[in-house]
């Protein structure tokens, strides 16, 4: 359950921050929502990890939230093989 509730973020935060620089373009709030996505983004990875029995290092959560728009796909990878890539190629389109 925890996992939809981080994947439900993941989609539905750029809606947001997308609605709301339409209508205000001034704001800060970019870089705050690059943030919670970066959380966003390592807690799926820990989450899923934990359930698919393939837990990460504790270490990892700090290279996964400075990275994580480079080692996300990295760990989905490794995680689900190559095999269900496109599945998450769905997903990104």
């Amino acid at each position: 359950m925890r996992r939809r509730i981080l994947v439900a973020a993941i989609y539905v935060l750029p809606v947001f921050v997308g609605l709301r620089a339409a209508f205000d373009p001034a704001r800060l709030e970019g870089i705050l929502a690059a943030v919670v996505a970066g959380v966003a983004a390592t807690q799926f990875c820990m989450v899923d990890s934990k359930l698919i029995g393939r837990p990460l290092p504790w270490s990892y959560q700090w290279l996964i939230f400075f990275t994580w728009l480079i080692s996300v796909p990295i760990y989905l990878i490794w995680a689900r093989g190559w095999r269900r890539l496109h599945w998450v190629a769905i997903y990104i389109i």
